[in-house]
């Protein structure tokens, strides 16, 4: 995903007659982190001021059934998408040509990237309105109906290339036994497929083999699990795999700012008080934060690290720096998936 913030700051100048009345203050619009997900059957977002930590939150909902799977901001605009055969540019809903479901979003420049499901269930990425089918990809190596879930975990621009991730599990395929699941991860570029697993390996289907993608510069990562007898955690740097098995590390995002790479997720070890212990990985170190159980997203502004997940106290939170930005509410209340920063 690709995050812009923007100050705008709004300052009246100039020189002042004795007689005028004096000047009315200075306004300055500072920016906002927002955060996708859900409440009740309403896509949810909420809206919280960076100068404001633990301050109000603005609530709003979008007219979708759906969670807020990705939320995405480019100067003053914020586009949301939830599920619906388009997506939203500041509530107001844009439906993207032959989609069935839309799933993330992505904006260079006069251009908006989308992935999800055509109007066919097929797995596609829009270019605009254009449409590019990638699952005939797919149908090649994994032929129905041996495919018993298909899912995308996230897409990337680089450069010229649109990237889509995925994960996939497959039952009873050529060389499985009866009964047996072989879980890969995908990235598409351009539309051409590449796998990411071992292969004859079985298990079973609640490995995340991916969860997400991120650039930076012409290297591309896909963070998630090796699909091997270890379940191996870490990232794919342009297809070859990085083990960060750190005491059953778990990833569940990835993100970059300038050349780092962070990775969010838990850790989850049973010989530990709690057991699970949220955390991130960042170019080549792990690092804890207090209280948390388990790390959700991640979006990065300047030097500044915030992260989403959820407490030992089973609310929505958001960490500065490690430190409790907001919280938002209880996590059996409230569904959060994703944030970005803009006006």
């Amino acid at each position: 995903m690709a995050y812009t913030v923007i100050l705008l700051a709004i300052a009246a100048t100039g020189c002042k007659k004795p007689e005028e009345a004096p000047k009315g203050p200075t306004t300055v619009t500072s920016p906002y982190l927002y955060v996708g997900g859900a409440t009740a059957s309403n896509a949810t977002y909420w809206k919280v001021n960076l100068a404001q930590p633990g301050g109000n939150i603005i609530t709003g909902t979008t007219p979708s059934s759906n969670a807020i799977s990705s939320i995405v901001t480019s100067g003053a605009d914020v586009y949301i998408v939830a599920g619906a055969p388009g997506y939203w540019k500041n509530q107001i809903f844009i439906p993207v040509s032959g989609a069935g479901y839309i799933y993330y979003i992505a904006i260079a420049g006069t251009s908006v990237y989308t992935s999800g499901r055509d109007s066919h269930n097929n797995i596609a990425y829009w270019v605009n309105n254009n449409e590019v089918n990638l699952q005939s990809a797919i149908n090649t190596p994994f032929p129905n109906p041996h495919v018993i879930a298909l899912s995308e975990t996230g897409m990337a621009l680089s450069g010229s290339n649109v990237l889509v991730s995925a994960r996939i599990y497959v039952e009873n395929w050529t060389t499985n036994p009866a009964g047996s699941f072989d879980n890969n991860g995908l990235l598409w570029t351009n539309g051409s497929l590449q796998l990411f697993g071992t292969g004859g390996v079985y298990l079973g289907t609640n490995f995340p083999s991916t969860v997400g993608i991120t650039s930076v510069g012409p290297d591309n990562y896909v963070a998630g699990i090796l699909p091997d007898s270890v379940q191996t955690s870490g990232y794919w740097k342009n297809g070859v795999f990085n083990s960060l098995n750190n005491e059953n590390f778990i990833p569940a995002c990835i993100t970059s700012a300038g050349s780092d790479i962070y990775i969010g997720g838990f850790t989850n070890n049973p010989a530990t008080s709690p057991n699970v212990q949220g955390v991130y990985w960042k170019s080549g170190t792990f690092v804890s934060i207090a209280n948390a159980a388990r790390l959700i997203s991640m979006v990065i502004d300047n030097n500044d690290v915030y992260a989403l997940g959820i407490d030992n106290n089973n609310n929505n939170v958001v960490w500065k720096n490690g430190a409790v930005f907001v919280t938002m509410g209880p996590a059996s209340l409230q569904l959060t998936t994703s944030m970005a920063i803009g006006n």
